[in-house]
């Protein structure tokens, strides 16, 4: 494990090998759930609306907003699903299109400190694609007005903005600018060029439709 430095913090440790730059088969009816707190994550409850509840403010609505950053460049569509069922993280079942929660599901529990989320993109085979686990041993802070508030809180759309990144399929950037450079360096406001011409390489240059206004996909309904 690398040394932890004193002023930046990594966003994400894998230990588990994935593919990146593998594209969702369709990616225009993703879904996105809210795991309930209780569901089991390999032994431990998930915690996520206790947790992120003391941050105050709508939480939900900065999480959707980071995932929503990116689909607004590309051909992605997500819409909220339910997730009542309590179905275990990594259970056997669909990897798109499933009826117990969304194909992109977040989740919180104990990680390591070193760690604010963790993420596993689209994958065939085992139970994981789409998984968002956020650290419950952190702080998130929803205001975007400092690095880093006084008791050491983090900014959750800027952490959940690199974990979208890679449930879209995208790795890692060495470059600081981008999204998914690897550590927290202080709140973001979106992507940077790079970051758009990454994910339209997977999904291609954002189709208007007939439903779109205007400014395209920011158009509220």
């Amino acid at each position: 494990m690398r040394r932890r430095a004193l002023t930046v913090d990594l966003l994400e440790d894998r230990t588990t090998p994935v593919v990146w730059n593998n594209p969702w088969p369709d990616p225009g009816h993703l879904t996105l759930s809210f795991a309930p707190d209780g569901t089991d994550i390999q032994g431990s409850p998930s915690a996520l609306f206790a947790d992120l509840g003391s941050a105050g403010g709508n939480w939900q609505t900065e999480i959707l907003r980071a995932f929503q950053t990116w689909a607004a460049q590309t051909n992605i569509n997500l819409s909220l699903a339910s997730d009542g069922t309590a179905t275990p993280f990594g259970a056997p079942g669909p990897v798109q299109g499933g009826t117990e929660h969304g194909d992109i599901r977040i989740g919180a529990r104990p990680l390591a400190l070193d760690e604010l989320a963790i993420s596993t993109p689209f994958d065939l085979f085992g139970g994981w694609a789409g998984t968002v686990l956020v650290n419950t041993l952190r702080n998130y802070s929803l205001s975007a007005q400092q690095s880093r508030s006084a008791d050491g809180a983090f900014d959750l759309y800027t952490a959940l903005l690199q974990e979208a990144g890679h449930i879209f399929g995208l790795g890692n950037s060495p470059r600081p600018q981008s999204a998914m450079y690897t550590q927290y360096l202080g709140p973001r406001i979106g992507l940077d060029t790079t970051d758009v011409a990454d994910i339209q390489t997977l999904y291609g240059a954002r189709e208007s439709d007939r439903f779109e206004g205007r400014r395209g996909n920011d158009d509220p309904a």
